[in-house]
């Protein structure tokens, strides 16, 4: 099973932490508590991040069409 950790970089780098908690509309503080195992994600954070994922993957399809088409 991926890690928050890898979800998190993937999607907005090393320094992923302030990013996915703004977008999973929760503190910085509830974001680290899920990194660091002290708690575990409510129920449904998962779909939601694999959402985010899924519409980084189309932002990025989309760029990478764009780029093909410039030479």
């Amino acid at each position: 099973m991926p890690t928050l950790r890898e979800a998190g970089e993937a999607l907005y780098g090393i320094h992923y932490v302030r990013p996915l908690a703004e977008a999973l509309g929760v503190s910085e503080r509830t974001m680290r508590y899920w990194h660091d195992g002290t708690r575990e994600p409510p129920p449904g954070v998962w779909k939601e991040i694999a959402s985010l994922c899924r519409a980084q993957g189309k932002r990025l399809t989309r760029l990478a069409e764009t780029l093909d088409n410039i030479d």
